[in-house]
């Protein structure tokens, strides 16, 4: 899920979510959830124009987990790369 976001794959999204099962509040090494990732690297729309935030929160993702392990909250910064090690 992590990667679909970065990279901002909505078909791999779509169908990730699709499949069910995931625990979307898994962190990556850094510490973010897909839910800060996708409010981190910006506001990518699908094709509803549903943002993937708005997708994530839908399908169960905790609004609670907007902060990473490092104390950084969860932000649109349109532009930039969050680290994704």
């Amino acid at each position: 899920m992590h990667s679909a976001i970065i990279s901002n794959n909505s078909e791999a999204f779509s169908l990730l979510l699709a499949a069910g099962g995931l625990n979307l509040e898994l962190r990556d090494s850094c510490g973010n959830t897909a839910l800060w990732l996708a409010l981190s690297v910006g506001t990518f729309y699908l094709e509803d124009s549903e943002s993937y935030a708005q997708r994530l929160i839908a399908h169960g993702s905790s609004p609670n987990t907007l902060v990473n392990d490092n104390g950084e909250f969860a932000r649109e910064s349109h532009g930039s790369s969050p680290d994704t090690r």
